[in-house]
């Protein structure tokens, strides 16, 4: 049973066009839908941007982004400022990548990027963007949380004891300009949902 005390609904739909905005009555407990929820660390709003997300992400990272130009400023090498990074910057921003970067809008993926951007500025200030990521055996932000959610789906689809095994496919259609690597299977119990979208 649900403790209504406990309980946050939320109504998602992809569309703008759609407003469900009814209330919920659980033992006689009126809960009115919310536009965001957090859930386990990630920020899940009702149109499945992820906008408050990242939002909160920049945040988080901003601070650090301080201590790590504090850290050149007393002489930390380049080596131990991407050190740092890994641990301390890009760690949070990949936490649990693989349930909401597949749904980023070009924007906020770029508002991610510019993060990165900032940090190896900061390791090799003399140097443009690609080159500060040859020197440092370094990819683009989003090349990353990319390789790290493909690598969690096809783990997946590699272990028929997990739940998603059946429900996971992979997706041959090629007609959409940005395709999906997998897809969650259609059935008559399930609608059709893409989770996860190849770069460009």
């Amino acid at each position: 049973m649900l403790n209504a005390d406990k309980t946050e609904v939320m109504n998602t739909c992809l569309s703008y066009k759609c407003n469900y905005d009814d209330d919920v009555v659980i033992d006689d407990l009126s809960i009115s839908p919310s536009p965001c929820t957090k859930f386990l660390g990630v920020f899940i709003d009702n149109k499945l941007s992820f906008n408050q997300h990242v939002d909160s992400l920049i945040t988080k990272c901003n601070s650090r982004v301080f201590l790590l130009r504090k850290l050149r400023t007393i002489g930390l090498d380049v080596q131990g400022l991407k050190t740092f990074y890994y641990s301390n910057i890009r760690s949070v921003i990949s936490y649990a990548a693989q349930a909401w970067f597949s749904l980023l809008g070009e924007h906020n993926r770029e508002r991610l990027e510019r993060i990165q951007r900032s940090c190896t500025k900061i390791m090799l200030p003399e140097s443009e963007y690609p080159d500060r990521l040859a020197i440092l055996n370094m990819t683009m932000l989003s090349e990353f949380l990319f390789e790290l959610s493909l690598s969690h789906f096809n783990k997946i689809r590699g272990d028929e004891g997990l739940p998603l095994f059946d429900r996971l496919v992979f997706n041959k259609n090629k007609t959409s300009s940005a395709c999906n690597v997998y897809s969650v299977q259609r059935n008559a119990k399930h609608e059709f949902f893409p989770i996860f979208y190849e770069l460009h």
